[in-house]
């Protein structure tokens, strides 16, 4: 695409270095970067009264940027981040490492960035080494599918049952507030040629479309 010059408009890439318009000026995208998500997650753990946390993320442009984020999002709100431990996908013994380090950072609250395919080991993992007991919180991105659907991929159903309850997830709400209502109003009256490029920026009035 970037050879091409061809546009592409993505509904599923939230990394917030596609936003960087001298390296993709072709790109645009229809969900908010992983930079806003890792603001309103850091917020939200500062509103909870919590200090610090601990990362464990995906190591790949979507979960290194995400970590990123999170370290810079976290200073604005005077959270600091105990440690932050990349694992491979598929990888179980980096996985385990990262757990483990973690766990020895004496931080209990977790913020992990990760794909469901990788859940599953992910809390075996947490499972053995203790990570998931009472007294720990883990908080997920908007990467994580649905509690049922990380059941019915599970080896053992039962333990993740167990262990997801009280898990936090954070993510996007589509068409939230009035500008969702104006915006679905518009795209059902409006001529599709009419939907310009101003006319769609009208509903976000603090940033440009990226």
């Amino acid at each position: 695409a970037w050879v091409s010059q061809t546009p592409v408009l993505s509904y599923w890439s939230t990394s917030a270095a596609l936003s960087d318009k001298s390296i993709y000026p072709n790109f645009a995208r229809t969900v908010p970067p992983d930079s806003l998500n890792a603001f309103a997650m850091t917020n939200i753990l500062a509103e909870m009264g919590w200090t610090s946390f601990s990362v464990l993320f995906l190591n790949d442009l979507y979960g290194v940027g995400y970590s990123q984020d999170l370290a810079s999002a976290a200073g604005a709100v005077g959270l600091t981040v105990a440690t932050a431990q990349k694992y491979t996908s598929g990888d179980t013994d980096s996985i385990q490492r990262a757990v483990e380090t973690i766990k020895n950072a004496g931080v209990r609250i977790v913020v992990c960035i990760a794909f469901s395919s990788d859940m599953d080991e992910i809390l075996q993992s947490s499972a053995e080494m203790g990570t998931s007991e009472r007294g720990w919180i883990w908080v997920t991105g908007d990467a994580i599918s649905n509690p049922e659907f990380l059941i019915e991929i599970s080896t053992a159903p039962n333990r993740t049952l167990q262990q997801l309850n009280g898990w936090l997830q954070v993510q996007p709400s589509a068409f939230a507030g009035g500008n969702g209502k104006r915006f679905q109003d518009a795209w059902s009256s409006e001529p599709t040629e009419n939907l310009n490029h101003s006319l769609l920026n009208s509903f976000a009035p603090t940033a440009d479309l990226q």
